[in-house]
């Protein structure tokens, strides 16, 4: 089984069990037919460590080995690896008249095709990578509103933890009336559609 889970970028992960070869360089590793790199021994015959490729964290993939020439293919739950869900640090604000957001975090993977963005009821379209793994951007629509859950989908998994504001209304001007009374005019930006 493996006892770590990882970003989409890859990086060093845990496998333990049992009948390992003492020799790191005899024991052969590879994630959904992709090598896991750099092999060390943890624990003798019981653990040893890799490095994991990129890759997107929707599946369960399994894990296989050859092990001093013999070959272990188990595909139960105890030998598969998911990669961690997308987290989110910080999502650029913009004006309710819409405009390009971007968000930053970790576990975005590299294809846009895999990325989904809602902010309330609001879908965030053309997502584009703007860093492998790490920041996407898209398009918001017109908007209002604040502390709009933000929901974050990169290959299924999904996260839910941040909450984003459209830019607070600007007044710039208000217009004069007599002191009977009117209508005025009241300037400024982020003042919604309607």
């Amino acid at each position: 089984n493996y006892g770590t889970q990882i970003s989409t970028s890859g990086g060093v992960i845990t496998i333990s069990g049992s009948g390992f070869d003492n020799n790191a360089s005899a024991i052969v590793v590879s994630i959904n037919r992709q090598p896991c790199t750099n092999v060390m021994m943890v624990n003798a015959s019981t653990s040893f460590q890799c490095t994991a490729p990129a890759g997107l964290g929707g599946a369960r993939f399994p894990i296989s080995g050859t092990v001093g020439g013999g070959r272990n293919n188990s595909r139960d739950e105890n030998t598969a690896f998911s990669y961690l869900p997308p987290s989110v640090s910080y999502i650029s604000p913009i004006d309710t008249t819409g405009g390009l957001v971007s968000v930053f975090g970790e576990s975005f993977g590299t294809l846009a095709s895999t990325v989904t963005v809602r902010i309330g009821s609001y879908m965030c379209l053309s997502p584009t990578i703007l860093q492998p793994h790490r920041a996407v951007s898209c398009m918001m629509p017109p908007g209002v509103g604040r502390n709009l859950r933000a929901n974050i989908t990169i290959s299924g998994q999904s996260n839910t933890s941040l909450h984003y504001s459209f830019n607070q209304p600007t007044i710039t001007s208000i217009s004069s009336i007599s002191t009977s009374g009117g209508m005025i005019t009241i300037m400024g930006s982020n003042f919604g559609l309607s």
